[in-house]
């Protein structure tokens, strides 16, 4: 009898140690190369953490990033994933375009979340957070600087371990770099503002000038800095041709001698130019004006009808360890997003040159909303006025009507 009690009284505890389901989270996101050998790494931290829940990553294919159109048909569908890794940029946008991610702060404790909000960099927290709602939560992000062919600069006589100091010294580099054949055609190309990796607009701020004004307007007409960039493009374009652009492949083969790039060309760079010499500068910009780079970030967030949404947001919240941000960098060199993980990483840094451009972070810049379209906007007008076609202020004209309809179309028609 006593034998019989102490067996129902064992199985009985052993019923309530295993009662917790197993929960299968659908994680769309990470799935190139040795970012998501280091991501399946973390996330066997976090199932060891959490043994009653299993991520699998790659169950539903692209990660959202990189094919965004495929997470509005899956909630349409009715088949989220539960996670989805999104661009900062486009994080805003689908929670307010079309209510399709939920509020972190209605999944997560406050105490979190307030966490949240005093302990990340300025500019990841405002591309995924919004009057203090949190729909998603950056994990990682890049910076931008000027990469320079050392080769090439110490065969012009410069300095290659300093770039130009401001815009007027830039195009002094420029000219003094760029070389020409025999029938004036370029051989190699000092630098250009069109061709590196980030919107040509965006010079607008190395000469002072700003998209929006502080109530949230438009503002590209009327305001003297940004006819001064989009005179000083149109000048590159007379003087080095319409069509002449930087270019990675460019740089590192010796037909381009300054190029604009992010911080993924740290380790691009020496793994598919090994022999190639290079070195790192701050974006230049107009005496007087502040330092800036831009960056853009990526992380987690939790789509609406994910089935498992709480177990989600455990795993969003996981992410923003610091622990877990400096981890990432130390496999990927994909910059953390947390100010104390992004002191961790600097106090380790021995490279030079990755110092030059990680020490940006804090004055980093986002781009605006609606970023994929505002690009579409500006290559058309920009390319009109490199070819000659249209002055600085036509050009601006321009770009304000399409982006105040742009903007319009997207606060007030799609909301009827």
């Amino acid at each position: 009898m006593i034998l019989a009690l102490s067996f129902v009284l064992l199985l009985h505890a052993t019923q309530g140690q295993t009662a917790e389901a197993t929960v299968r989270l659908e994680y769309c996101g990470e799935l190139a190369n040795h970012y998501a050998d280091t991501m399946r790494d973390i996330i066997q931290q976090f199932e060891k953490e959490n043994p009653h829940i299993v991520i699998d990553m790659d169950h539903r294919g692209a990660p959202a990033q990189y094919e965004p159109e495929k997470l509005p048909v899956a909630i349409a569908a009715g088949v989220p994933p539960d996670i989805a890794y999104l661009n900062g940029f486009m994080t805003i946008v689908w929670a307010i375009r079309g209510g399709f991610l939920m509020p972190l702060n209605e999944l997560l404790p406050a105490n979190t979340i307030n966490e949240f909000e005093s302990r990340y960099l300025p500019a990841p927290k405002s591309e995924m957070s919004l009057n203090g709602v949190w729909f998603g939560v950056p994990f990682r992000m890049d910076t931008r600087g000027l990469y320079l062919n050392v080769d090439l600069f110490e065969e012009a006589g410069l300095n290659s371990q300093v770039g130009p100091k401001d815009i007027p010294e830039l195009d002094v580099y420029a000219a003094k770099l760029t070389r020409r054949r025999e029938d004036g055609q370029i051989q190699i190309l000092g630098f250009a503002p069109n061709g590196n990796n980030w919107s040509e607009l965006f010079w607008l701020w190395a000469f002072g000038g700003e998209f929006l004004s502080p109530s949230g307007e438009v503002t590209f007409t009327n305001v003297s800095s940004h006819r001064n960039a989009l005179a000083w493009i149109q000048e590159y374009a007379n003087r080095y041709g319409p069509t002449a652009r930087t270019s990675t492949d460019g740089l590192a083969n010796n037909q381009v001698a300054m190029h604009l790039n992010s911080t993924t060309m740290l380790t691009t760079f020496p793994a598919t130019y090994p022999d190639f010499d290079w070195y790192t500068s701050h974006i230049p910009s107009m005496p007087g004006v502040k330092p800036f780079s831009v960056g853009c970030s990526l992380g987690p967030s939790v789509p609406i009808g994910a089935r498992h949404p709480h177990e989600a947001a455990r795993f969003v919240a996981f992410l923003s360890r610091p622990e877990i941000q400096v981890q990432w960098y130390q496999r990927t060199h994909s910059l953390p997003t947390r100010i104390e993980a992004f002191q961790q990483v600097l106090r380790s840094m021995d490279d030079p040159r990755e110092r030059i451009l990680v020490e940006q972070l804090p004055v980093t810049r986002t781009v605006p909303l609606l970023y994929r379209d505002f690009l579409a906007v500006e290559r058309l007008h920009l390319t009109a006025l490199c070819e000659g076609k249209i002055s600085p202020q036509v050009a601006l004209e321009n770009i304000q009507r399409d982006l105040e309809l742009l903007l319009y179309q997207e606060l007030f028609v799609k909301e009827q």
